[in-house]
């Protein structure tokens, strides 16, 4: 089940071993700038990367969202980033 956190933990693939992907999105008004391209490109990184579970795109907008509005967030970058998990 995909997860928003403020940080990756030490003992996920992507710090230990740089098993992962990211997007970097920028709001505007606490609109996610062209989102559906960010995901589809997300999506399609982690297709080729071979990961065992893509979120949907409806999935990854209803939590970034769920983010956005829990962070009070408006005008920033959010980075995205798609990892295979913890390895512990």
């Amino acid at each position: 089940m995909p997860v928003l956190v403020d940080n990756i933990p030490v003992t996920d693939s992507a710090s230990l071993f740089g098993y992962g992907l990211f997007e970097t999105l920028r709001l505007y008004e606490n609109i996610p700038f062209l989102l559906s391209d960010h995901l589809s490109r997300l999506q399609h990184s982690a297709m080729e990367l071979g990961f065992r579970h893509i979120p949907s795109k409806d999935e990854l907008t209803c939590l970034l969202h769920g983010y956005i509005n829990e962070k009070r967030l408006t005008n920033c970058a959010i980075r995205l980033s798609l990892t295979y998990g913890s390895v512990s």
